[in-house]
């Protein structure tokens, strides 16, 4: 919806009544607008990734990293020690297929 009103939003000022054009979007909302559909089409290319049957955890992992460079306030859903992760067993997959010593985090040694 917002990207069909980013396509569109030229043309509305010319269709709609003059008590609409209240309902338009301030220059900065559409800005904000714009930059969210961005964003969203960033996610949306993550999760169309992730949904392949050929999709490795290594290859998870470097999407979420990736993710975390852009936004660092996702880092407590998808950094490899985030709450939700409740398995080491993940963490050392993506390790080996990533060609990476396995070393024990401090969290992996007390479990």
């Amino acid at each position: 919806m917002v990207d069909r009103y980013l396509r569109i939003r030229e043309n509305l000022a010319s269709i709609i009544s003059t008590e609409d054009v209240l309902l338009l979007l301030t220059p900065v909302q559409e800005k904000g607008a714009s930059d969210l559909l961005e964003n969203f089409k960033k996610f949306q290319s993550v999760l169309k990734i992730l949904q392949k049957e050929t999709t490795t955890i290594c290859e998870a992992r470097v999407l979420f990293d990736e993710i975390l460079i852009m936004y660092p306030v996702m880092r407590a859903y998808l950094s490899p020690i985030a709450k939700i992760v409740h398995s080491s067993f993940e963490n050392a997959i993506a390790k080996i297929q990533n060609h990476r010593i396995l070393t024990l985090t401090e969290d992996e040694e007390q479990q």
